[in-house]
Order: structure tokens, then C-alpha cells, then sequence
């Protein structure tokens, strides 16, 4: 992508999210989004940005969704309470579950509004305290 596009984008990142995102390029129209956003267990989000024939898109690869598996408590990870809430956030940001990639597309250029919502996803489905039941 040329730098100026790419500077764009990152500018737009940190106006509307957060002053600590950075790009960094990992082929030809695919960047890694660094942000200072943790999940509950301490670990970085992982984010991808992407061009694909339908535009450009945030992705996480199925990274998230994998990554509740590893908890022991969490087996069940996609069903029952924890699955209405991966709906219920998806639903809301109207973010897309790709066979356990979440991703989102973005529409018109506003790249700073899609990850704002798609960080937010994020963080509600990653949620652990969403799943405990009183």
C-alpha cells in the first residue's frame, strides 16, 4: 500500500481510538494493528487489517474464538451463555463470524470508526465476568 495511504489509515486509528496504534505492513495489502488493548488474561488483541475482494477489513484470523477454547472453564466456549454473548456483541458492532474468524468490514474509508467498534467486540466477548452466572 503506498506510505501515504498507510499514514492516513494509522492517523485515523489513533484520532479515533487511541494515540498508541501503530501498522505494521506483513505482505501485500495486510497489516498487523498494534493497540495497548488487553484482554482479560493480559494478552494483545490480535488484529489484522486487510484488503480482500470485497474491500478493506479487521480481522482476527479466528485468534479469538480459538483463544477462549484454552481455558479450561471455557470448553463450552461456544455454547449457552457464552455463545449469546458472542451474538449479542456481534449483532450490535454488526461484526461477522467467518467460520470463528471475526472480522468486520469497512465501510467508506472510516477505518478509525470500524476499529473503534470492532475493539469493542473484542472486549465483550472476551469478557469473562459476561459468563458467570449469579
Amino acid at each position: 500500500m503506498d506510505d501515504v495511504i498507510t499514514e492516513t489509515i494509522e492517523q485515523d486509528f489513533r484520532e479515533k481510538v487511541c494515540s498508541k496504534i501503530s501498522l505494521r505492513e506483513e505482505g501485500i495489502y495486510r497489516y498487523r494493528v498494534f493497540t495497548p488493548f488487553l484482554s482479560e488474561d493480559g494478552d494483545h488483541f490480535a488484529i489484522v487489517l486487510k484488503r480482500e475482494q470485497s474491500g478493506w477489513v479487521l480481522s482476527d484470523e479466528g485468534h479469538t474464538l480459538m483463544h477462549l477454547t484454552y481455558d479450561e472453564n471455557e470448553k463450552g466456549s461456544r455454547r449457552g451463555a457464552r455463545q449469546q454473548i458472542i451474538n449479542h456483541a456481534l449483532s450490535l458492532f454488526h461484526v461477522k463470524d467467518r467460520d470463528g474468524e471475526i472480522m468486520l468490514s469497512i465501510p467508506d474509508h472510516q477505518f478509525g470508526d470500524a476499529l473503534n467498534s470492532y475493539i469493542h467486540v473484542l472486549m465483550k466477548i472476551t469478557n469473562r465476568e459476561n459468563c458467570i452466572k449469579p
